[in-house]
């Protein structure tokens, strides 16, 4: 099973899921280990983020949509306004993502718009 760990905060998770899918194990220590409040917050924030993350992606495969929408703003600005120490946390949005990148020769897939 593929994993993502090393730096990864709340506000990555999202854009991690719209890239990786459901089938990646997350290692969230700091994220978890250094909330502000406890780490049973850091432990509840990440899952909300990611059951957001889901309940998104499963909106946008329905609708034939290139990426989902971003996650409720009440649970962004939680996720904004939660600080770690020596890091500065921003809401990675899908949109983000995957407007840049895209070009004539390279269109990034989010893992629900793949052909597997």
């Amino acid at each position: 099973m593929p994993t993502i760990a090393g730096g990864i905060h709340p506000g990555h998770l999202h854009a991690c899921y719209e890239l990786l899918g459901p089938l990646v194990a997350y290692f969230l220590g700091g994220a978890v280990a250094l909330h502000p409040k406890s780490p049973k917050a850091g432990a509840e924030l990440c899952v909300r983020v990611l059951q957001a993350a889901i309940e998104l992606a499963t909106q946008a495969q329905e609708a034939g949509d290139v990426h989902a929408d971003d996650i409720p703003a009440r649970l962004l600005r939680e996720v904004e306004n939660t600080y770690y120490p020596k890091t500065v946390l921003n809401y990675y949005s899908p949109a983000n993502v995957f407007a840049p990148m895209q070009t004539k020769t390279f269109v990034p897939q989010t893992f629900y718009r793949r052909s597997l």
